[in-house]
């Protein structure tokens, strides 16, 4: 489903973070410090990251592309992304016509059905309701949507002709602010040894 990519896709940006840290950084440290060690081999998974994310063609943004079309459906979504990540090395195509993709993620394989896709990410909620909770006497309520109200006023009275963003477009753009954030940190990971 749209929420389990949404799901995997900030694992894996979190799987590259970790990797980012604990092997690219630490031994380019060891390295400039001289410490005698064996470099060691890790999967990077930046072509995953680039198949579900990267412009222009990445399976987010083909997705929002056709959530944008008055006559996309997810079948059409569900055909341009085969058609356009068929050879792929992490894009699983389907064996026959179903709807449905497929992701090598770090974790594993993931099929995705593309049943409803478009319909989540278009984010549908009525601009009335927007209204009411930005009226809320809650000031926690009133601000959970005040992004998106003040585009609906903006676009309402002429100021913007720019679509409402979708939900796979704000994800991608908040999980990016976390990462950044967690750029800006000094990292600590605690390792757990097997016996």
């Amino acid at each position: 489903s749209f929420e389990q990519l949404c799901i995997n896709f900030a694992n894996e940006n979190l799987q590259f973070y970790f990797n980012e840290h604990i092997f690219k950084l630490e031994q380019a440290s060891y390295e400039k410090e001289g410490i005698s060690w064996k470099k060691i081999d890790f999967q990077d998974n930046q072509p995953c990251l680039d198949l579900i994310c990267k412009r222009p063609v990445g399976i987010l943004h083909l997705l929002d592309d056709e959530s944008n079309f008055p006559k996309g459906s997810d079948e059409s979504f569900g055909q341009k992304v085969v058609s356009q990540h068929k050879s792929h090395k992490y894009f699983l195509a389907p064996k026959t016509k179903s709807p449905v993709f497929g992701v090598q993620h770090y974790a594993g394989a993931v099929w995705y059905q593309v049943e409803n896709f478009l319909d989540k990410n278009r984010d549908t909620l009525r601009d009335e309701l927007r209204d009411i909770i930005k009226s809320s006497s809650s000031t926690f309520i009133s601000h959970l949507l005040a992004d998106a109200v003040s585009a609906s006023v903006s676009r309402a009275s002429g100021q913007s002709s720019r679509r409402r963003p979708t939900v796979a477009n704000v994800f991608a753009e908040s999980l990016a602010s976390l990462i950044g954030t967690m750029k800006l940190c000094q990292p600590y990971f605690v390792r757990c040894i097997k016996p």
